[in-house]
């Protein structure tokens, strides 16, 4: 209605005079009141605050995290070394729970103000799903840090040293180093993840935010301009806030892993060195209308209303009617402005692609890792189950346990290296379920218990044992091969590059077209019912509903454009960008209570697009059916057998080429271990030692 842009400002007064005609009318009038139109750029921001808050008190928890395990091993040493000073261990046991009991309240507090971020990403458009999604994964994961079984631990050890009960004692600090060892690996999994995730929002705000300044920036292309003085104040904020964006652009390496540097700083380089360039743009385009503003006028707009007069002139001169060409060529001023837009528009990009390559790119070696691991957790549950044959074989007291808890053992070595590389992976993936780290240490107890049994010579005990492992192997390996279809399910989703069929297009805009028309009507038949009144709390809710259910509308088109394989210049994907600006605009009036015939015709134009999106899609796709051919016939001949020797040799040959493998030493050193393990079990398998 005001036609305002981000970063304006409005300023009002109230004026009220009497009605003493007699005496003259007295007027007085308010202070003046201010309101500042604020930018994505400033949300955006305000964002970053609360995460690197966020991440400064997850590292002040860590370090008193870090102080509280040190003074648990001095009371645990002090134990071990003196059992008879109970009564002053005890009271430095009462100290630590208390100490204790503050780090929950205190990862609390991380926990809720987390939350709280993660819904307004949520609600927000900026951020891609994929990344709500991370922020809703570590969300769960901030809640699982905190273990209540180490209290517990804790009111046990205080009572074993008040009852002077040492095995009490001896249990109760067991269990403290166990549950401890679990709740340091999840404090420090979820710290690495939120390092990751705080990345991937910085490039993803950042991004956002070249894509506002190059809308702001076409603002003011065109004819219908501000006066100089406001173009000078909108130029000198996109230059002000383009500047903020490089000063990011320095910290981003800080808030990157190690692993993408390489890529961030290639990112930064490129980035800054494009800002440089605008920035002098823009100081001409500055310096220019500063100067016009000095001179009392435009010199540049008397020299296009002339020029545009001019060439009327030379278009009514012209025999048959033509019309000249409008405005003509446009003035240097403009030509500036709008290479000032496409260059924010190349650099917003070009972030864009850089982020999705590095994800897609850590998704492939994710799953590798995983498909490896997995296959050599099934490599160990066979020699296992070995394992738990021979034991259930052999007699009581038998010295045929020796080599038996030999073999444990090494199996126990193998599976101790695969319990590392899964740790590594879980630091990496934010869908990792902390169930695997948990029960991967279970395990690695089990088969050390076994060994212990075995070397007793105790054959029902190291059977049942050695069974529980053994099922423990198992359910790792399903847990991982769950995880893996999740993995294939969310690249299969994935945006961009034509993750959705043309069935799956057509299906997703009409459901759209359904919601979107239930919802439509549920706007008129508020409006009907209002017929003039007053919004009461109930009818508000039923806006708050409203809007939450657009916003699913506009989640389902953004999808739509990031799996719908577009092109660049692609018509529909223009037609759905506009649905989506006309989306947001709705959004906000339903959240503010504005429901008028304006907001009626907006819907019916976005019910109206879907519509013809729909049949755009649908015509696309029989021309794509009319194009087919008949397949040419081929000849096919089948690769001769791959044995173990040729597929292990191939593999060695992919690991010595530096440019070919994908694989961190630690993964090259797993996959020759496997190939040796799989060689020891066919050697192994024409007769098997029973």
């Amino acid at each position: 209605e005001y036609g305002l842009f981000q970063m304006d400002k409005i300023k009002f007064w109230v004026e009220a005079s009497d009605n003493d005609a007699p005496g003259g009318f007295k007027t007085s009038r308010t202070a003046t009141i201010t309101v500042n139109i604020s930018s994505m750029t400033d949300h955006l921001l305000a964002q970053e605050e609360k995460e690197d808050d966020l991440m400064g008190q997850m590292q002040e928890f860590t370090e008193a995290y870090e102080q509280n395990q040190r003074d648990l091993e001095n009371l645990r040493q002090q134990i071990m070394e003196d059992a008879t000073n109970n009564l002053e261990q005890a009271q430095e046991t009462e100290a630590l729970k208390e100490q204790r009991e503050k780090l929950s309240e205190q990862i609390q507090k991380i926990q809720e103000q987390f939350e709280e971020l993660t819904d307004d990403v949520k609600t927000g458009s900026q951020m891609s799903d994929e990344t709500k999604e991370m922020y809703e994964e570590l969300q769960q994961l901030m809640k699982e840090i905190d273990d209540p079984e180490i209290l517990k631990a804790l009111e046990e050890l205080q009572k074993g040293l008040e009852n002077l009960d040492q095995n009490q004692v001896r249990d109760a600090l067991q269990k403290m180093e166990f549950n401890e060892e679990r709740f340091k690996e999840r404090l420090n999994r979820t710290m690495e993840l939120f390092k990751g995730l705080q990345m991937n929002a910085e490039l993803e705000r950042m991004s956002s935010i070249l894509e506002d300044l190059a809308k702001r920036e076409e603002a003011l292309i065109g004819e219908e301009l501000p006066d100089i003085s406001e173009q000078t104040d909108r130029q000198s904020q996109i230059q002000e806030d383009l500047n903020s964006l490089n000063e990011r652009l320095d910290r981003l390496p800080e808030k990157s892993p190690t692993k993408a540097q390489s890529q961030i700083e290639e990112l930064k380089k490129e980035t800054q060195r494009d800002i440089q360039e605008v920035d002098e743009k823009l100081t001409e385009d500055i310096q220019e209308m500063s100067e016009e503003s000095a001179n009392g006028d435009s010199e540049s707009q008397q020299s296009d209303q002339q020029q545009s007069g001019n060439q009327q002139q030379n278009g009514q001169q012209q025999s048959g009617g033509q019309q000249s060409g409008g405005s003509g060529e446009s003035s240097p001023k403009q030509q500036r402005r709008e290479e000032i837009r496409d260059q924010l528009q190349e650099m917003q990009k070009r972030m864009q692609e850089t982020q999705t390559a590095m994800s897609q790119k850590q998704i492939q070696v994710n799953k590798q890792a995983l498909l490896g691991i997995m296959q050599y957790l099934l490599l160990l549950s066979d020699a296992q189950e070995d394992i738990v044959e021979q034991v259930g074989d052999v007699v009581q007291g038998s010295s045929a346990f020796i080599d038996i808890a030999r073999n444990q053992r090494n199996i126990t070595s193998s599976f101790s290296q695969i319990t590392d590389s899964l740790y590594r992976v879980s630091t990496e993936i934010p869908s990792f379920p902390n169930r695997v780290n948990s029960r991967k240490a279970e395990v690695l107890k089990n088969l050390e218990n076994s060994i212990t049994l075995m070397a007793e010579r105790d054959r029902n005990r190291a059977v049942a044992e050695s069974r529980i492992a053994m099922g423990g192997i198992n359910e790792i390996a399903s847990l991982l091969a769950d995880l893996l279809e999740q993995l294939d399910n969310s690249e299969g989703d994935g945006s961009g590059s034509g993750g959705m069929s043309a069935g799956q297009m057509m299906e997703q805009i009409q459901k759209m077209s359904g919601d979107q028309q239930q919802l439509n009507q549920q706007m008129q038949d508020m409006i009907n019912d209002l017929q003039g009144e007053r919004l009461m709390q109930g009818q508000m809710d039923r806006l708050d509903q409203m809007a939450r259910q657009q916003n699913a509308i506009r989640r389902q088109l953004q999808e739509l454009q990031q799996r719908g394989g577009f092109e660049s210049g692609d018509q529909l994907l223009s037609e759905l960008q506009r649905m989506g600006e006309q989306m947001e605009e709705a959004i906000n009036d339903l959240r503010g209570g504005s429901v008028d015939r304006t907001l009626i015709n907006r819907q019916q134009n976005i019910l109206s697009r879907m519509l013809q999106a729909e049949r755009a899609l649908n015509e696309r796709e029989q021309d794509e059916e009319r194009r087919g051919k008949q397949p040419d016939d081929i000849n096919r001949v089948s690769p001769s057998e791959l044995t173990l020797e040729s597929l292990r040799e191939q593999i060695r040959r992919g690991l010595q080429e530096s440019n070919e493998t994908r694989f961190s030493e630690e993964y090259q050193q797993l996959i020759q271990k496997y190939f040796e393990l799989l060689e020891e079990f066919e050697r192994r398998r024409p007769a098997p030692n029973r």
